[in-house]
């Protein structure tokens, strides 16, 4: 009787190719876990890194008196190991700004900090102080006093 079909030599190395075909989509799969693991782990440093320099300008800026602040944006660099340096050597930029508005009874600083990295936005932080009985104009200041019957004479 003579047998025809697949010798089993070529049965194994179909089986071997079939193995080796796994183990390498296996292997592509785990590389690619490490690696969206390790960019995970990149920004979670960014953000953890970011949140503190944005927390430490806000505490700085709502601890300063009223008259004391600029309605300027003010910009912080800093380097990959998060401390602060030049615009040359800048791997994250911090933008502070600060707008005032007059209350009836006071001033509301809304102070807005922005962090970014290679032009993609980290983290935002919107803070707030009111600043009781506190002005910051004079002009305004003789407005507001003048309608209640004062004057600043």
């Amino acid at each position: 009787m003579n047998r025809k079909g697949i010798s089993r030599s070529a049965l194994f190395l179909t089986e071997l190719i079939i193995v080796i075909l796994f183990f390498a989509i296996a292997s592509t799969i785990t590389l690619q876990l490490f690696v969206k693991a390790s960019g995970l782990a990149d920004r979670t440093s960014d953000l953890n890194g970011g949140i503190m320099a944005v927390q430490s300008a806000a505490e700085i800026d709502k601890s300063t008196d009223l008259m004391s602040l600029d309605q300027k944006s003010r910009f912080e660099y800093y380097d990959e190991n998060w401390e602060k340096t030049d615009e040359a050597n800048k791997v994250y930029t911090l933008t502070s700004q600060v707008v005032l508005e007059n209350r009836w009874a006071g001033t509301m600083a809304i102070f807005t900090y922005t962090l970014s990295a290679r032009e993609t936005v980290i983290y935002e932080l919107t803070a707030k102080k009111y600043y009781s009985n506190q002005f910051y104009s004079n002009q305004i200041y003789s407005i507001l006093t003048q309608g209640r019957g004062e004057t600043d004479e």
